[in-house]
């Protein structure tokens, strides 16, 4: 009899036990799952960028060689440099790093960093991001300073980094866009979550050193201001092909135009296809 009873408890024990296990996991976070991942590890891209007719900076996008994991997540990872040149160069010295490590299946960061210089201007940050709890954790301190800053803000689901974000952009299969779909973010940059939205304008002929390439064209919308001119001033073009790569950025200000021409691959799934207009 006793033995029965033991038996009884112990079943109830363990039905309780898969109840709550069932109950935790409907709560836990579900971590998005995209197509189009299987970006070329050891990709690198360079860029330049320009205020009218004077190239002011040159930049480098690099696809690490080797998988990285964080807190379970087999990740990607990214780095973006960045300096000026030419007479921009003398007259204001840049050089900034941004690197960040994203999980390859989501394509959403866990951990972001900047190293800043320019003129001036120097800043070292550390971000960690809790896509579970949609928390920001950020440390950050001035080069020629010791205080380190510890700080935490409220994310958003999703949230992604300025990096995170380029490469999230190559997964969408933009074939099956419609004209002025939008394509909505939820993003972290200076402290702040911000939700904001792409506009797909469509296909053009974007022209690069490469050739007349076909591409994908869009636009962020940004806030009435002073700064910008025209519709949809703040415009990127990104190639027509397996590659899905970012060919050129432009934005008309009030007083001329800045542009960031893809100038240079050292590694891609296969060469840009020139076509004939």
């Amino acid at each position: 009899m006793m033995s029965s009873s033991i038996n009884k408890s112990f079943l109830l024990a363990i039905v309780l036990l898969m109840l709550s296990t069932l109950g935790n996991s409907s709560e836990k976070y579900l971590w998005r799952v995209l197509e189009n991942t299987d970006f070329l590890k050891g990709e690198k891209l360079i860029y330049v960028a320009g205020y009218s007719f004077v190239d002011a900076g040159i930049a480098e996008v690099f696809l690490d060689d080797s998988m990285y994991t964080i807190d379970g997540h087999k990740c990607f990872h990214a780095k973006i440099t960045a300096e000026s040149i030419g007479v921009v160069g003398a007259v204001l010295n840049v050089h900034d790093s941004w690197e960040s490590y994203f999980d390859s299946a989501s394509i959403l960061p866990l951990k972001f960093r900047r190293d800043v210089i320019e003129g001036k201007y120097t800043l070292e940050e550390n971000i960690t991001f809790d896509q579970d709890s949609q928390k920001v954790y950020v440390n950050w301190k001035k080069k020629d300073k010791p205080e380190i800053h510890y700080e935490e803000y409220p994310g958003m689901k999703e949230t992604i980094d300025v990096i995170s974000g380029y490469y999230f952009l190559r997964t969408i299969n933009f074939s099956n866009l419609e004209k002025n779909a939008r394509i909505n973010f939820n993003g972290f940059w200076e402290k702040k979550a911000y939700n904001f939205d792409i506009i797909y304008l469509g296909e053009e002929i974007c022209k690069t050193k490469f050739g007349n390439i076909k591409s994908f064209v869009f636009s962020p919308i940004v806030p009435e201001n002073s700064f910008f001119r025209g519709d949809n001033p703040v415009r990127f073009w990104i190639s027509d092909d397996e590659n899905r790569i970012p060919l050129k950025i432009k934005a008309n200000l009030k007083v001329g135009s800045v542009k960031v021409n893809l100038t240079d691959i050292e590694k891609s799934k296969s060469k840009l296809q020139e076509v004939n207009n």
